[in-house]
């Protein structure tokens, strides 16, 4: 994870100061080389899926895994990961259970997309984006979005890409090994019940490959070091949170990215609809 240094309260700000990504986002990565080897992305992906077990084992599912949303800082040899914008996420204990369409539409989940205010498992959802990461990686577009989708407006881009996911429209290049191509459907599957579990993610062969057995633990030795290293407390920051929210210059627009990516799916969906008549 990124690591969160302290919270202070400016004239007009609220500023989070959060540790320095100095290699940027994996979106930029993938794009200057147009994809990676299976062995560059599968250490890219083994550091994903280790950072996302910390935090569902802490109760907390992302919601908004993309790689804009995976920074990379340098590591001996090759980036390390560091996961942020938790801005989408939910806490099994604290928050309500995930009901809303939230994230981006290129990484969404066929149960995101229909839940109709049904709850889902948000867990699994993320495991989906994982996939769609994995794939962007290995082969350098994306699985459900084509080159002519660019010709559409925006709101048919995403009908054309939410059509794709539930049907599963996508293709998994042969010259990918069969491990990996394994790995690739079965996080991309559109029932969370026959999808891949975080636990079989991380004793798949193709993620395995190069990996010691005693770092499959290592999480366990996180989860056990309850200390925290952060100057601030809990109560301090929330403090500085209640005094910005009772700032005098406070912005009166309250529409949040939440409402506009929902009105852009019921927008999409409804155009769906009106051309199935």
């Amino acid at each position: 994870m990124v690591q969160f240094h302290e919270v202070f309260l400016t004239h007009d700000y609220l500023a989070i100061v959060m540790e320095y990504a100095d290699q940027g986002d994996l979106f930029s990565f993938v794009q200057a080389r147009n994809k990676l080897s299976e062995e560059v992305a599968r250490w890219i992906f083994q550091q994903l899926i280790f950072g996302l077990d910390y935090c569902h084992r802490k109760g907390v599912a992302n919601r908004d895994i993309k790689l804009e949303n995976v920074l990379l800082s340098t590591g001996n040899r090759l980036p390390l990961v560091k996961l942020c914008d938790f801005g989408y996420s939910k806490h099994e204990d604290w928050d309500s259970a995930p009901r809303s369409r939230v994230g981006t539409p290129d990484y969404m989940a066929p149960e995101v997309i229909t839940t109709s205010g049904n709850s889902y498992d948000a867990k699994m959802s993320d495991l989906w984006s994982c996939g769609v990461v994995l794939y962007v990686m290995l082969v350098g577009q994306y699985p459900f979005s084509r080159t002519s989708d660019n010709s559409l407006r925006e709101d048919q881009r995403v009908n054309e890409v939410l059509g794709r996911v539930m049907q599963l429209d996508f293709n998994v290049p042969n010259h990918l090994s069969a491990n990996g191509r394994d790995l690739l459907t079965r996080l991309l599957t559109n029932s969370p019940d026959r999808r891949a579990t975080i636990q079989e993610v991380m004793h798949h062969p193709w993620y395995m490959e190069g990996l010691p057995l005693s770092a499959l633990k290592m999480n366990d030795v996180y989860l056990k070091n309850t200390s925290d290293a952060n100057s601030q407390s809990l109560e301090e920051c929330g403090r500085i949170v209640e005094k910005a929210m009772k700032h005098p210059d406070d912005l009166t627009n309250t529409t949040t990215p939440e409402d506009l990516t929902e009105d852009l799916i019921e927008a999409a969906l409804e155009e769906e609809e009106e051309g199935a008549e």
